[in-house]
């Protein structure tokens, strides 16, 4: 990983042969986060992460947009199903954790 929490963070995550690059597009700590996934043939996987003080914790709502480049049309939908799995949401997760956790300055 590179930076430190705020915008401009990135890392790669290597799956196989391939890689994704991830970064850091808004963050506003400690309660909101969008990074920008660029990876094979074109992807592009966004996730909004909002963060919500609760009672005894924090509640986390995730909103995901992907978009595949024109012309892929059925081939990206299948690709999207098998590759962006929910082990892959669960890496992702963790990333934004290690994220959040680097950036947060609260005593």
């Amino acid at each position: 990983m590179t930076g430190d929490g705020g915008v401009g963070t990135s890392y790669s995550v290597h799956r196989g042969p391939t890689s994704a690059r991830t970064t850091i597009i808004v963050a506003e700590a400690p309660s909101r986060y969008v990074s920008r996934t660029h990876a094979l043939l074109g992807l592009r996987f966004d996730l909004e992460a909002r963060l919500t003080p609760e009672r005894g914790g924090t509640s986390l709502a995730l909103e995901a947009r992907t978009a595949w480049p024109r012309g892929l049309g059925w081939f990206g939908r299948l690709v999207e199903v098998f590759v962006l799995s929910p082990r892959e949401a669960e890496r992702e997760l963790a990333n934004l954790k290690a994220i959040i956790e680097a950036g947060d300055t609260r005593p």
